[in-house]
């Protein structure tokens, strides 16, 4: 009857043993999702860091060459000219676009004065 009582008394210290164990190795696991979502985070808050930092960059460098682009007379009154920003997005044609036009004006204007004279 002892024996018996003993038994079973090690028979459920075994059973805590093994529950205790898988605990052990689900908790390794969780534990390790945990890291990895962790250094999830850590590489987007990095990559969220630098692109901040690259678009304060590059907003003061528009800035800068907006107060530049300031110092040209553009237009035909030899005033400096700032548009203001309302101006800016009302406006549909790019400056780039606009002198690339009188650029290709130019030379083919120029190219018919050519064929002409010969």
């Amino acid at each position: 009857m002892i024996v018996a009582e003993v038994q079973e008394i090690s028979r459920h210290v075994n059973a805590i043993v093994e529950a205790a164990r898988e605990q052990s190795t689900g908790l390794q696991e969780i534990n390790t999702a945990v890291n990895i979502m962790d250094q999830g985070t850590q590489q987007n808050a990095a990559m969220v860091e630098q692109s901040t930092a690259a678009s304060h960059s590059l907003a003061r460098e528009a800035a800068s060459l907006t107060a530049l682009l300031a110092h040209f007379c553009l237009d035909r009154d030899d005033r400096p000219h700032l548009r203001t920003t309302s101006e800016q997005a009302e406006s549909t044609v790019s400056p780039a676009r606009g002198l690339g036009q009188k650029i290709a004006n130019a030379f083919s204007s120029g190219s018919r004065r050519l064929v002409g004279a010969q």
